[in-house]
C-alpha cells in the first residue's frame, strides 16, 4: 500500500478487493485501448478508489490540484511499465538499473546510467502480471452466483485449475483476441466459472452469461490475462511459451492439446486423467518432458541448431536446459 494525502492506495494488483478490481479494470482497459492517457488513468483511479470528487473543487483550483496530485502519484505505477526505445541502446544499461527504469522515470533515479535513459524515447504500456484470482465469484442475479477457479501464487503456488480447463480457457482467450467476437468472451467466462470443470457444462453455461455486463466479463478477461502473463514471464514455465523460432507460432512450444494425448500415451494416465491434472502438475510434466528430450539429444552429441530443428524449440530455450 502507498499513502497519498492520507489515503491508502494499493501498490500491486493482489491488494485489490473484488469490488476495487472491477473499478480498476474499467480504467485500465481504457488505458490499454488508448482511450485514456497515463495521467488521466491515474486521476480516474485515485478518484474511484478514494471516492474523491474533483468536480467539487472550485474551477480555479482544479488544475493546480491535479498537477500536485500527479506528482504525489508518481509511485502509483502498478498497472503500467515504461518502455524505452531503441531497445538496442536500452540493453546497454545494466540489468539492475533497467529494472528500476521499468517503473520509474529516469530523472528520479540517482544511478548515473539513468542519465543515458533520459535521452531515449519512452512509451507507457499496461503491466498486467497478476498472481491471484481477484474475482472468486461471479454474480448472475440476486439469488444466483457462480464460484470461479482458484489461483494464488503470492506465497505457495495453489490452484484448482485443471489442465483441460486451462487449455480451453487459453484457446477461448486467443480466439477472442483474434476475432473480438464477444461469444468467445462468454465462453472464456463460462470455462473459468464452471466448477467442477467439464467442457460440456461450460458450453451449457454460456447462454446464462450473455446477460452478464460486458464490463464484468472484461474484468474476468483482464484477471486471466494477468495470470497468463505471470506464468509466461515470471516463472520457470516461461520457457514453455516462447514463440521465437517456433514453426507453429503458438504460445506453447508443443501445442497443449497435443500434449494431453502425448502424456496419456507415455503412461501418465488415461486421457481423462491427464486432462484432470492440476495445472501446476501438468506444466511440470511438460517442463520435464522438454528437459528430457533436450538432454537425450545432447547425449547424442547433437548441436543446438540440430536440436532446435528436430524438436521445434528455439535455441534460447535450449540454453535454459543445456
Amino acid at each position: 500500500m502507498i499513502e497519498i494525502n492520507n489515503y491508502k492506495l494499493p501498490s500491486k494488483w493482489e491488494e485489490f478487493s473484488p469490488k476495487e478490481f472491477l473499478t480498476v479494470s474499467r480504467y485500465v482497459s481504457l488505458f490499454t485501448e488508448g482511450a485514456l492517457a497515463l495521467h488521466q488513468t491515474k486521476i480516474h483511479l485515485f478518484c474511484a478508489l478514494t471516492n474523491f470528487r474533483i468536480e467539487r473543487l472550485k474551477p480555479n483550483q482544479r488544475q493546480k490540484f491535479i498537477d500536485n496530485l500527479l506528482k504525489l502519484l508518481e509511485d502509483f505505477n502498478f498497472f503500467y511499465e515504461i518502455i524505452y526505445s531503441p531497445a538496442s541502446k536500452f540493453k546497454n544499461i545494466t540489468f539492475e538499473v533497467r529494472k528500476l527504469l521499468r517503473k520509474q522515470e529516469p530523472e528520479k533515479i540517482k544511478e548515473p546510467e539513468a542519465r543515458f535513459a533520459e535521452k531515449l524515447k519512452r512509451s507507457y504500456v499496461p503491466d498486467l502480471s497478476i498472481r491471484r484470482q481477484l474475482l472468486p465469484e461471479l454474480r448472475l442475479s440476486r439469488r444466483q452466483k457462480l464460484k470461479g477457479y482458484s489461483f494464488d501464487c503470492c506465497r505457495i503456488p495453489e490452484t484448482n485449475i485443471a489442465a483441460e480447463q486451462f487449455i480451453d480457457a487459453n484457446q477461448a482467450y486467443e480466439a477472442f483476441e483474434e476475432s473480438r467476437d464477444f461469444a468467445y468472451l462468454d465462453l472464456l467466462t463460462a470455462i473459468l466459472y464452471c466448477q467442477p470443470y467439464s467442457s460440456e457444462k461450460a458450453r451449457a453455461l454460456v447462454e446464462q452469461l450473455q446477460s452478464v455486463p460486458v464490463e464484468l466479463k472484461n474484468a474476468v478477461l483482464l484477471n486471466f490475462l494477468g495470470i497468463l502473463n505471470y506464468l509466461f514471464r515470471e516463472t520457470k514455465y516461461s520457457v514453455l511459451f516462447s514463440q521465437a523460432g517456433s514453426k507453429t507460432k503458438k504460445k506453447n512450444l508443443l501445442g497443449m492439446s497435443a500434449i494431453l494425448f502425448s502424456m496419456s500415451e507415455k503412461g501418465y494416465g488415461s486421457l481423462q486423467e491427464v486432462a484432470g491434472l492440476n495445472l501446476f502438475t501438468f506444466l511440470d510434466l511438460i517442463y520435464k518432458n522438454i528437459s528430457d528430450a533436450i538432454n537425450e539429444c545432447l547425449s547424442l552429441e547433437m548441436s543446438k541448431e540440430e536440436i532446435s530443428e528436430k524438436l521445434d524449440i528455439p535455441i534460447n530455450v535450449i540454453n535454459e536446459f543445456a
